[in-house]
């Protein structure tokens, strides 16, 4: 990556719009370089994804793309401005003026004063997605499909209505009913291996008010229809699907109806993913991690069922998934979002915060956490910091 232009006090404009900086990113000797534009109050890890996905590129260079961001906007109040909205709830999480581990020598975060991370009260939804690459995949693999499975030909205009819906209105697509059941056949009846891009475009959908209702039927609802086709299989070689069914999940949080689906379906959701909390697979601990995080923003904001003892017991089953994460997580996205969840729990009370202090020695794993890998960043030591004053 070579010459950036950008913000000395002016904006810079591509393709019409206005940024902070236009990084010029070589790609391949002797072609003109690609375009990479990002504004101070954008997600340098969505920005990187997306620009990765635009581009075709190998998903291999996000960590470098987005570090590239970093150290090149160091002085930008990065995560300060308003918040990029990719979908019903953004993901703000990784932009509040931080360097990822391996940056020697990312200086300190500037500024008198750093806004509190808890108790976290927004729902996080991961929307950032290559449509054009999804459509694509799914009509090569319904050609090569069994009879018994592919899609027809309605099924197919379906998903290409719903691919630009998601286009024009990703915030809310409005997804019909007839191009849910054409998503989940691809999801969750196609061969697991086939199943991804299905599940891509659940999750992108499940943010939408009309969701629920049309992945609900007598057969039951979300969760059931991704839990029967044994995506949460604690034997699964596919760790991805599971990924994208965990992100769909944490996802369905940014609707008033989702929330209830979740609520209802709380232990459901809680003991499939249980397989997989200690999982070696980045994406798929970041978006457990994010599930944490949404559940701790519901039953800090409401007890389920008006019941506080209950709300209190659910937290502790959250808790109880968290603290091996942190024990284990190297990896600095899983890491703080796991922080973000269980700093937030501590805000139901002194009694629920002795019961899990005392029970998981919290006060000696967070001495663990800053003095490892984790403890190189800023953002993980202050909310550290900010879960020991609950402690204290």
């Amino acid at each position: 990556m070579v010459d950036a232009a950008g913000s000395s006090g002016r904006k810079v404009t591509h393709e019409g719009k206005d940024y902070d900086y236009v990084f010029d990113v070589d790609i391949e000797e002797g072609k003109p370089p690609l375009k990479l534009p990002f504004n101070s109050n954008q997600n340098p890890y969505e920005v990187a994804q997306k620009f990765i996905a635009n581009n075709e590129l190998p998903i291999t260079y996000l960590d470098q793309v987005a570090n590239f961001i970093l150290s090149n906007t160091q002085g930008a109040n990065l995560g300060s401005g308003p918040q990029e909205q990719t979908g019903q709830g953004s993901d703000p999480w990784g932009t509040g003026n931080r360097y990822r581990p391996g940056e020697a020598g990312a200086p300190e975060p500037h500024g008198e004063t750093r806004p509190r991370a808890l108790p976290q009260t927004q729902y996080l939804s991961i929307t950032t997605a290559n449509l054009p690459a999804i459509r694509k995949k799914i009509n090569e693999l319904n050609d090569s499909a069994s009879s018994e499975s592919s899609l027809s030909s309605d099924e197919i205009t379906a998903i290409d209505n719903l691919v630009k819906q998601l286009q024009s209105s990703p915030r809310d697509p409005k997804p019909q009913s007839d191009q849910l059941s054409a998503v989940l056949k691809v999801a969750t009846q196609w061969p697991p291996a086939n199943r991804l891009p299905g599940l891509d475009l659940l999750r992108l959908c499940a943010i939408a008010p009309s969701f629920v209702q049309a992945t609900s039927s007598g057969d039951g609802t979300i969760v059931d229809s991704l839990t029967k086709a044994d995506i949460f299989a604690h034997d699964t070689d596919k760790p991805n699907n599971t990924m994208l069914a965990t992100r769909a999940l944490a996802n369905i949080f940014t609707t008033e109806g989702g929330r209830l689906i979740a609520d209802g379906c709380f232990e459901q959701i809680v003991q499939s993913v249980e397989p997989f909390i200690t999982t070696s697979n980045k994406n798929l601990s970041a978006a457990i991690a994010t599930l944490h995080i949404n559940f701790s923003v519901l039953l800090t904001s409401s007890a389920p069922s008006g019941e506080s003892n209950t709300r209190e017991q659910r937290a502790a089953a959250i808790a109880n998934q968290l603290i091996p994460v942190l024990g284990k997580t190297e990896d600095s996205e899983t890491g703080y979002r796991s922080l973000v969840s269980l700093g937030t729990l501590m805000s139901l009370g002194e009694n629920f915060r002795k019961e899990i202090q005392q029970a998981k020695d919290l006060g000696q794993l967070l001495d663990k956490i800053v003095k490892g890998p984790l403890g190189k960043e800023a953002r993980v030591k202050n909310v550290v910091e900010e879960i020991k004053v609950y402690l204290q």
